[in-house]
C-alpha cells in the first residue's frame, strides 16, 4: 500500500501492532524489550515475532501477519489524513506527559484539535448520565472556573455530568479534552455532536485510542476511563450511583496515584451512593474549584498562564528552583519532599519503577505519582520501559 510521506515508520508500526487482537501498550512493551525497538520488531522475521507472541501470551492474542497489519495501518493513516485527524504515538514529543506515566498508556492516540496546547494542569470531572440539577450546575460552574485558570477539564463526552463539564469549560477558555470510547467518526451520544464541534472550535481536544470505524462498544468505556484519569492530576466524581462507571475512573485514578475528590452530596440521595462510598474510603469533598486548586497549588503554579490568572500563586512558583541543566552526582535536590528524596536516593543508576518502589519501601502507585512530580521538577527523567534516571 502507498502511504503519505508525512507519516514516519514508527507511527505506521505502532498502529500496525495495535491491529493485532488483544495487543495493547503492555504487550507492545514486551515486544520492544525482546527485540530492542519498534523498528527491530518489523525488521525481524515474521516467524520470530509470531513465535514470541505465541510463547508469551498463547491464544490470548491474535496471530501476527506482518503484511496484513501494515496494510491496515496504511488504511487507517490514509483515512485519518483525509478527515484531518492527527495521529500521536507514545514516542512523539507531543504525547501527553501525564498520560505517558500510567501503567498501560495507549500506544496511539487519534486526535482532533491541537494537542500541543494541552497542559499538564488537568482535572477530570466525571459522574452519572442522569444527574440532579444541582450536580449538573456544580459540574458546569467548577469546570468553567478551572478552565478560566488554564486548567484543562477532562471528561468523556457522555450525557449528564460529562456534557455539563465540557460546556462549562467551553463557556470560558475552552481548555477541555473529550475522551471517546469509539473512533472519531462516531459521536456517542449523537446529541453531543454540537458539543464535539464546539470543543474543537474553542481550542479544545477530542482524543481516542480507537481508529475511525470503531463502534462505541460497552467494553471500551472502562478502558476510556483510564485515559480520563491518566491525563489528570486528580479527578472529581461529581455525582455517582453505587454502580456508576465513574467509580471505575476513580479506581483507575487511585491505581495511578492520582487524587480523588467528590462533589457535595446528600447521603440519602441514591444518585450519590457512589460519592458516599468514596467518602468512606477517604475521598475529599471539593465544595468549589478552590478546594481542587488548593490541593495542586504548587504543581499548577508551574504553568505561566495559570500564574498570570492567579497572581497570588506566583510567589510559590518563584520559590521553586528552575530545572538544573547539570547536577553533580549525588548532589542534593533542594525542592524535593522527604518522600521524593527517598525515591531520588533509590534510583542511582537507571532503575525500573517496580524496583524503585521496593527500594524506597512504598507502593508502586505512590512511587508513580511522586516520580511524575519529580519529572516535572526536573529531578528525574523517564526512559522507555518505565526506567528512571536522575537528571
Amino acid at each position: 500500500s502507498r502511504r503519505k510521506e508525512t507519516v514516519n515508520n514508527n507511527t505506521r508500526h505502532y498502529i500496525a501492532l495495535t491491529q493485532i487482537e488483544n495487543v495493547g501498550m503492555a504487550r507492545i512493551g514486551r515486544l520492544l524489550s525482546e527485540f530492542g525497538s519498534i523498528e527491530a520488531v518489523f525488521a525481524a522475521s515474521g516467524h520470530d515475532v509470531a513465535h514470541f507472541l505465541s510463547a508469551s501470551f498463547g491464544k490470548r492474542v491474535g496471530a501476527f501477519d506482518r503484511e496484513k497489519v501494515l496494510d491496515r495501518a496504511d488504511a487507517i493513516i490514509e483515512d485519518a489524513n483525509a478527515r484531518g485527524i492527527a495521529i500521536v504515538t507514545i514516542d512523539d514529543g507531543h504525547y501527553p506527559f501525564n498520560l505517558k506515566n500510567i501503567d498501560s498508556p495507549p500506544a496511539v492516540l487519534y486526535v482532533r484539535g491541537d494537542i500541543t496546547n494541552l497542559s499538564r494542569n488537568a482535572v477530570g470531572l466525571v459522574g452519572t448520565r442522569k444527574p440532579s440539577e444541582t450536580s449538573q450546575r456544580y459540574a458546569f460552574t467548577t469546570a468553567s472556573n478551572l478552565a478560566a485558570l488554564n486548567i484543562w477539564v477532562i471528561s468523556g463526552l457522555a450525557k449528564g455530568i460529562d456534557a455539563a463539564a465540557h460546556w462549562g469549560a467551553v463557556s470560558t477558555s475552552g481548555t477541555t479534552v473529550g475522551v471517546l470510547g469509539s473512533g472519531q467518526d462516531t459521536i456517542y451520544p449523537a446529541e453531543n455532536a454540537a458539543l464535539y464541534e464546539k470543543i474543537v472550535d474553542k481550542g479544545g481536544v477530542i482524543m481516542t485510542e480507537y481508529p475511525v470505524g470503531t463502534r462505541p462498544l460497552k467494553h471500551h468505556y472502562p478502558l476510556r476511563n483510564r485515559i480520563i484519569s491518566g491525563l489528570s492530576y486528580g479527578i472529581v466524581v461529581v455525582e455517582a450511583g453505587g454502580k456508576s462507571g465513574a467509580l471505575i475512573t476513580a479506581r483507575y485514578a487511585l491505581d495511578q496515584g492520582r487524587e480523588v475528590f467528590i462533589g457535595p452530596y446528600k447521603e440519602t440521595d441514591e444518585r450519590a451512593f457512589g460519592n458516599h462510598r468514596l467518602a468512606r474510603d477517604g475521598a475529599k469533598t471539593a465544595h468549589t474549584h478552590e478546594d481542587i486548586v488548593a490541593e495542586f497549588a504548587n504543581l499548577f503554579a508551574l504553568d505561566a498562564t495559570y500564574r498570570a490568572m492567579r497572581p497570588r500563586f506566583a510567589a510559590a512558583a518563584k520559590a521553586m528552583p528552575a530545572k538544573q541543566t547539570s547536577q553533580v552526582e549525588n548532589a542534593p535536590v533542594p525542592e524535593l519532599s522527604e518522600r521524593e528524596e527517598s525515591i531520588y536516593r533509590a534510583i542511582g543508576e537507571a532503575k525500573h519503577i517496580d524496583d524503585i518502589a521496593v527500594s524506597a519501601n512504598m507502593p508502586v502507585n505512590e512511587a508513580a505519582s511522586l516520580l511524575m512530580q519529580m519529572e516535572i521538577k526536573g529531578a528525574v527523567k523517564q526512559n522507555p520501559g518505565k526506567y528512571f534516571v536522575r537528571n
